[in-house]
């Protein structure tokens, strides 16, 4: 038989599995080339007598686009290639294919808001090369997309070279299938480790089914932290297999091992091959063994792909899809479970400042190779995206009027003693003018997010782009604690700041009382001092205004206005009949709440609050960090009598002989975390870039300490305890020179954007 006909008859759906599944395999090596030109023997032509050519079709169907976000281990980002699914005919008489897109045009997939999972693409002319599972599209193709649909097909083809959200604004994603809904139920999970020529997945089946699962006492696992980060709202249960008359594949851990026998790990040059030509060809295997899909044998599937393949990758998964890809033992760690699946879910990462895993209070950040820690959640962002608390969301918008807003944050480890209607975990606040939201949650560290690597029991701020609920990354820009303050500028472009303030924080209760406070309208401008004091320009009541220096009442031409050396005018128009509190001869109205003024007598400098968490400044005593702020757009300076000098602990610098331990008012630190999340900042030495962040100033002379010099290198005298930022831990403890052992990889080792190095 030719292989054109194979071919024909594999369109039909009728070929022998053996054939079809040979034809479906990707080249690696000369075994995968010996085992397909054996299937051309005696046919003279096709895929060349014994391996060397293949044969490339033409697509006749739109695919499935799915966009994948991999991890890698020095944390640098790569743009991933856009993939496809194929679909009826050009799956060619198997049960799965995906192939990677050649030909799109760079920044396409942006450009036209191509969201993974949903659109589809097609182009005429365009070929699929099964050997290598690609699909080329031709130069100067026109490209045609669409959208998946509420799941029952694949239509909605459109010729003009955009998607559906072509003209939907903010909202592209709302089309059909688009919007993400609250992910909650319960899932099953299939879990594949792998057997291939020349390499094995390092655990076995009961090792990850106890990693994943907890089916053998795992204190940390996928199953465990999802349930209890959505108070079991989302769950994940082990896949089974009775839908096909092959017997069971799939045991009862909810773990399938592939046999892969004509597969290498490595390439004919004795160099790993990329992931994706074991993952291609399992996939399609998979399909084959199993009858149909693996999207269709479980919810969601883990491959557990064995050690050696190429590139430094951690793991990958596919956005808004069923697939994530492990290297080896990562598949046995939970931030990594959670971060992976994350993305299956629609979760894109969450960063801070120019890092893109940055923000370490959730599992969108870092991933960690520990099997039974950390113990966290996801960040505001993604906890909202994902829809778990929504009686506990505040959302703050223009179709709400008004942007200001105070109340109790619970933690998301304590909505067993939040009050529905009373309480919040979640402040959603959207500045439609610049596309983006703002959000503010609690981080309460215990329980099941006692582990949270940054921002523990602080008040955590986040922005992302506008929207809410598909796929973006978040960018954490501010963690407050007791009375904390963050200023948002230019608040849906009104050139005025949006305030977010702790006002009170109660780790007893487990509530930080937080006020949002905007006013886009400009303040009434304090008194002039040129102005004529009205009350001093006309004739009062002696009992009810007595002059400001003497009890004798004065002469109504000769008194000068408290504010000004100019004599009031006697023409001047009288003052309000009702008899009013004499006026404070200390109140100079000149924007700062100095001795003798506060809320009442001087309302101009001193600032206050009325309701909600009410306070009132008093000049010479103030020591409430709110008596300095922005507030309506007015900025309230208090002068008080403590103000500590220039160079002492308290003058907002972390100077020489200051560190975070004896001067936590002026030196930065996070001490809640483990590991490279840990810092302490030392006046004299302030070389890490996070000293000097979220307005903290921290000033180093050239000389530097020399217990801690903090120059990212552990040396003699220096421990994960004396000198977190040189010597790095996590469930041990580095430590330099002859008390530490360096040689082992954690304590050298590139982390967070810190190289750590530690010297014997």
């Amino acid at each position: 038989m030719k292989i054109a006909q194979i071919l024909t008859i594999a369109a039909a759906g009728l070929a022998p599995w053996s054939v079809v599944a040979r034809e479906a395999e990707p080249k690696s090596g000369d075994h995968l080339r010996r085992a397909q030109g054996n299937s051309g023997n005696g046919g003279g032509n096709g895929n060349g007598n014994g391996g060397g050519g293949n044969i490339k079709r033409k697509a006749k169907n739109e695919c499935l686009v799915v966009l994948s976000d991999k991890q890698y281990e020095d944390h640098h980002e790569e743009e991933q290639p856009v993939e496809c699914e194929m679909q009826g005919e050009d799956l060619n008489g198997t049960k799965y294919k995906m192939v990677k897109i050649k030909g799109i045009p760079p920044g396409y997939v942006k450009l036209n808001n191509i969201e993974s999972g949903s659109t589809t693409i097609f182009a005429d002319g365009s070929d699929i090369d099964d050997d290598n599972y690609e699909l080329t599209i031709p130069n100067g193709a026109q490209i045609q997309l669409g959208n998946r649909g509420n799941g029952n097909g694949y239509g909605n083809r459109k010729g003009n070279g955009f998607s559906n959200a072509e003209n939907e604004g903010d909202d592209f994603y709302n089309a059909n299938s688009g919007r993400r809904l609250a992910q909650l139920g319960a899932k099953s999970l299939l879990v594949v480790r792998f057997e291939i020529q020349d390499a094995t997945t390092t655990s076995s089946e009961t090792a990850l089914s106890d990693s994943i699962f907890g089916t053998s006492g795992d204190p940390v696992n996928l199953k465990s932290q999802y349930a209890r980060c959505s108070y079991n709202q989302f769950t994940f249960e082990m896949a089974t297999d009775t839908s096909h008359d092959r017997g069971a594949l799939i045991g009862d851990d909810g773990v399938y091992t592939m046999n892969m026998p004509t597969m290498s790990i490595k390439d004919a040059a004795g160099v790993g091959v990329d992931s994706s030509v074991i993952r291609n060809a399992a996939a399609t295997q998979g399909a084959e063994e199993f009858g149909k899909a693996l999207s269709d044998v479980a919810d969601y599937t883990m491959f557990c792909l064995p050690p050696g393949t190429a590139s430094g990758w951690i793991a990958y998964a596919y956005v808004n899809h069923w697939l994530s890809v492990y290297n080896d033992r990562w598949c046995e760690y939970p931030s990594a479970q959670m971060h992976e699946v994350g993305h299956n879910l629609g979760l894109a990462h969450a960063g801070e400042a120019t890092a893109a895993y940055g923000d370490q209070s959730g599992m969108m950040g870092y991933s960690y190779s520990s099997d039974d820690s950390p113990k966290m959640c996801f960040n505001g962002p993604k906890t909202y995206q994902l829809g778990w608390f929504p009686a506990y969301h505040v959302d703050l918008s223009s179709s709400t009027s008004d942007f200001n807003w105070d109340g109790n944050l619970v933690g998301f480890a304590e909505k067993a003693n939040a009050v529905v209607g009373v309480d919040k975990m979640i402040i959603r606040i959207q500045d439609e003018v610049a596309n983006q939201d703002i959000y503010v949650h609690f981080n309460r560290q215990l329980s099941f997010n006692s582990e949270t690597y940054e921002g523990g029991n602080q008040v955590m701020v986040a922005t992302r782009q506008g929207g809410g609920t598909f796929y973006s990354a978040s960018t954490l820009v501010a963690k407050l604690g007791d009375l904390g303050k963050y200023s948002y500028p230019n608040f849906r472009g009104s050139g005025k700041p949006l305030i977010i303030e702790v006002l009170s924080m109660d780790l007893t209760t487990g509530r930080a009382n937080v006020a949002v406070i905007f006013d886009p309208v400009e303040p009434t401008p304090a008194p002039v001092s040129p102005t004529p004091a009205p009350v001093e320009a006309t004739p009062a009541p002696v009992v009810a205004t007595p002059a400001p220096v003497s009890p004798t009442p004065a002469p109504v031409e000769a008194t000068p206005a408290p504010v000004s050396p100019t004599p009031a005018p006697v023409e001047a128009t009288p003052a309000p009949v009702p008899p009013t509190a004499a006026p404070n001869p200390d109140c100079d109205n000149d924007g700062i709440c100095e001795e003798g003024e506060d809320c009442n007598n001087c309302p101009n400098d001193c600032g206050q609050r009325t309701n909600g968490q009410k306070y009132c400044c008093v000049g010479g005593a103030c020591d409430d960090d709110r008596c300095n702020s922005v507030k309506d757009g007015h900025e309230w300076i208090c002068a008080a009598d403590t103000t500590p000098p220039v160079g002492s602990c308290g003058d907002g610098k972390c100077q020489e002989g200051e560190d975070c331990n004896n001067c936590s008012d002026d030196c930065r630190s996070q001490k809640n975390n483990s590991g490279a999340g840990r810092f302490c900042c030392v006046g004299g030495a302030c070389d890490d870039s996070r000293c000097n962040a979220y307005n903290w100033e921290c000033e180093a002379p050239s000389t530097s300490q020399s217990s801690c010099n903090m120059n990212s290198i552990c040396e003699e005298g220096e421990d994960c305890n004396s000198c977190p930022n040189d010597c790095n831990g996590k469930n041990f403890c580095c430590a330099g020179g002859a008390l530490g052992d360096c040689s082992g990889k954690f304590c050298n080792k590139s982390f967070g954007g810190i190289d750590w190095i530690c010297v014997n």
